[in-house]
């Protein structure tokens, strides 16, 4: 069986009602209209109906894709509702709101990803290199006069990281980059290490790049980002 497209109901006391704040909602006519159903289609495929059934109204719940948020909410001020601030996550951005039957309806707008540049490559071939335990592979990233630098060792050379600092991949699980910004030639990371023993703990960096090498690293313990 191929499944080629989908279609969601919402059931509403009145429909002659629900009709009317859809339309608002929707800046248009029903698509087609019978005595208890109206129906809405979509550009990309896929509908909405809208149905009366007393007992069941208030218990709808769907998603709708937009390809603009902000459009979205401009269309609501007009519409004399607030869908206040958009939840925001790695991939989607979304806002809730409720129509006058309690049905629960989801506004959702892709994020597209951004492209990998230079810079993020080598971040993240850099912690990744930590993962794997692979020297030879850090040791490729970096610059021949590259530094290092944190609260504990504040200046140190090429040789004197891999001395002091390189031991620690043995002591590391994994890293979870949450937070990556990148401008002329360096980058911020904010990210979670899991070490073998004890607790997952958050640091940020700072990442210098020069040609294809990673030129200084700077560690500043703890988060630099709002966690509340």
């Amino acid at each position: 069986m191929s499944i080629k497209n989908a279609l969601a109901s919402v059931p509403v006391k009145d429909l002659t009602s629900a009709v009317h704040w859809y339309e608002r909602l929707f800046a248009r006519s029903a698509d087609s209209r019978q005595t208890e159903l109206a129906e809405w289609r979509f550009e990309a495929g896929g509908g909405l109906q809208v149905y009366q059934s007393a007992e069941r109204a208030g218990s709808g719940a769907f998603t709708l894709t937009v390809n603009s948020l902000a459009e979205q909410l401009t269309n609501f001020k007009k519409c004399g509702l607030d869908a206040g601030r958009p939840m925001i996550g790695e991939k989607v951005k979304v806002v809730m709101i409720k129509d006058p039957d309690s049905n629960s309806i989801a506004f959702a707008e892709a994020i597209e990803p951004m492209p990998e540049t230079r810079i993020s490559s080598l971040v993240r071939a850099y912690f990744s290199a930590y993962e794997r335990k692979d020297r030879l592979a850090l040791d490729g990233l970096l610059h021949d006069d590259f530094m290092f630098g944190s609260p504990h060792d504040p200046h140190l050379d090429r040789v004197a990281y891999f001395e002091r600092c390189w031991p620690n991949s043995q002591n590391t699980n994994a890293f979870a980059i949450q937070k990556l910004v990148e401008g002329d030639g360096e980058a911020f990371v904010l990210y979670e290490c899991e070490p073998k023993e004890g607790a997952p703990f958050s640091n940020t960096e700072y990442f210098r790049v020069v040609g294809d090498k990673v030129s200084e690293v700077r560690v500043f313990y703890g988060s630099l980002a709002n966690e509340a």
